[in-house]
């Protein structure tokens, strides 16, 4: 419905298509639906962890250092994040926590799928546009309910049968 001359309701949300779509296993949707929770919570350990599960490292490299030094440098991102904004301040970083994740990534050369970057670095483009667009929206608190779990599957359709 149109809204600018009072028919309708106002908008709460609008999504935008970027244009980008990808195919993701199911493995790959509860893994980006942990790192979301984690980047929403401002939960560094648990973005970690779920980096972790959806990454795989260069042959080159020892596996299990890496880990432990990707976790700790991901906890210390996130906790300078909360330090700074304070514990309930995610949607004043989101595209940050998802660029410096992706940079720790590079740092420490772990690998993701074609489909997760995808979904990654469209989540930080589009927090970084509703932020030019409407500095006083904030996308993740809209989202909270989603990203905790309550009724997922109604509110993101692609998620039914997974996130219950």
């Amino acid at each position: 419905r149109y809204y600018r001359g009072g028919y309708g309701p106002t908008p709460t949300m609008i999504f935008l298509d970027t244009g980008m779509t990808t195919s993701l296993s199911d493995r790959d949707k509860f893994g980006l639906l942990d790192m979301f929770r984690g980047v929403n919570d401002l939960n560094g350990e648990q973005c970690a962890s779920a980096m972790i599960k959806l990454s795989r490292v260069s042959p080159s490299v020892d596996a299990e250092a890496n880990e432990a030094a990707f976790r700790r440098d991901i906890i210390t991102l996130f906790q300078g994040f909360v330090d700074e904004h304070g514990s309930q301040g995610s949607w004043r970083c989101f595209g940050d926590a998802i660029g410096g994740t992706i940079e720790t990534m590079r740092q420490y050369e772990r690998y993701v799928e074609g489909g997760v970057c995808t979904v990654m670095v469209t989540s930080m483009m589009l927090s970084d546009l509703q932020k030019r667009l409407d500095p006083g929206l904030h996308a993740m608190d809209v989202l909270k309910d989603v990203l905790g779990g309550v009724a997922v599957a109604e509110y993101v359709p692609i998620l039914k049968g997974i996130a219950d």
